[in-house]
């Protein structure tokens, strides 16, 4: 029976490179995210503006992915137990109390989401040439290729007021490891309880939502740690949804678990 690894496409991690098993060689970028939705109109347009420009000034293939992963937030209530605790006011007592309540009903109506987005940037085989190369010859060259067009997404992403980093060796082994063998949740253990408390699947949205009352901004007011929450989209079939644009160097994946 052959191992798990046979049935994977990587070959091999290191030099923070992905080396493929068809010859390619790969690098991943992960950016920051903005909250489009609370932008002005105007700069709405001029981040969109921007984004078709990074689009249209690509030579070269990309891919966009999203991953969203649901959390299991028992660690956040014991925090939110802790800061309960030490308060003395008790006028922030009860603004606290208030918050943590506010929190726990909140998390039996909506899923709460991490979600990382992530650009992979490929040096194709082809690109590579035809000639066998040893490992070390390969991740230099894939470097020569690759190195161009990082500096060049990194300053699009710039542009748009979005920091993109290089995933370093050590977190694309975490990650990968974690999307192949996790279950999809990040598991707190629950503060006396032998087991997380579930969170509820919220109904089906056609909007995302967030939600401000003043529990937040009195819990921002007090030093105490705001969670904020967003309505998911409704799940699709197929657990990875790839979007095609005109544009062929450009695909969006989301991977939902």
């Amino acid at each position: 029976m052959s191992s798990t690894q046979a049935h994977l496409p990587i070959e091999d991690i290191k030099d923070n490179l992905l080396f493929l098993k068809n010859g390619s060689v790969a690098t991943l970028m992960e950016t920051s995210a903005v909250n489009f939705g609370l932008l002005f109109e105007t700069e709405q347009v001029s981040m969109i503006d921007s984004f078709a420009g990074l689009l249209n000034s690509l030579s070269f293939p990309i891919q966009i992915i999203i991953r969203s992963q649901r959390l299991d937030v028992s660690s956040y209530l014991q925090t939110l137990d802790k800061a309960l605790s030490a308060q003395t006011n008790p006028l922030l007592k009860g603004l606290t109390s208030n918050y943590r309540l506010f929190v726990d009903s909140l998390i039996k109506e909506n899923e709460v989401l991490d979600k990382r987005f992530y650009i992979c940037v490929v040096a194709h085989s082809f690109e590579l040439g035809v000639l066998k190369l040893t490992t070390v010859d390969r991740s230099q060259k894939a470097m020569t290729l690759l190195k161009p067009r990082v500096d060049h997404l990194a300053r699009q992403f710039r542009r748009i007021g979005l920091k993109a980093k290089v995933v370093q060796t050590s977190d694309l082994v975490k990650l990968f490891y974690d999307i192949y063998n996790g279950d999809g949740y990040q598991n707190l253990p629950a503060k006396e309880a032998p087991k997380p408390t579930p969170i509820a699947v919220a109904p089906v949205q056609t909007a995302k939502l967030q939600r401000i009352t003043h529990q937040n901004v009195a819990a921002s007011a007090m030093g105490t740690p705001v969670l904020r929450v967003e309505n998911n989209q409704p799940p699709v079939s197929n657990p990875v949804e790839a979007v095609q644009t005109s544009n062929p160097h450009f695909v969006v994946e989301e991977l939902t678990e």
